[in-house]
């Protein structure tokens, strides 16, 4: 009954259809803001992940460019190239200065 936010079993009972599809609406557009907000934070952390190794330019690529996010997208879109290789350039890029050690091996 939290989804519907409401106080008990008797008062989803007693409400009417209506009343009910309102509800499931609220609760699926806030469902949908929870989960646009965490693209975005997930984003944020990306690009400047990104930034901090030196693998993108802050001054051709800003953050909304970076992942745009797009109305009613699929969450199955795959990478673009130029993304994949920048992510591929910075991971080769830490490998090659530890030298291919994992953190904390001597």
């Amino acid at each position: 009954m939290t989804e519907l936010k409401c106080p008990s079993y008797d008062y989803v009972l007693d409400m009417t259809w209506r009343e009910f599809i309102l509800r499931r609406e609220g609760f699926f557009r806030e469902r949908k803001n929870e989960e646009t907000r965490q693209m975005k934070h997930t984003r944020v952390i990306s690009y400047f992940t990104l930034v901090a190794t030196g693998a993108i330019d802050t001054k051709k690529l800003s953050l909304d460019k970076f992942l745009p996010i797009k109305e009613g997208a699929s969450k199955g879109n795959k990478i673009e190239d130029w993304q994949k290789e920048a992510l591929l350039n910075a991971i080769n890029g830490v490998v090659n200065e530890s030298g291919g050690r994992i953190r904390g091996e001597s």
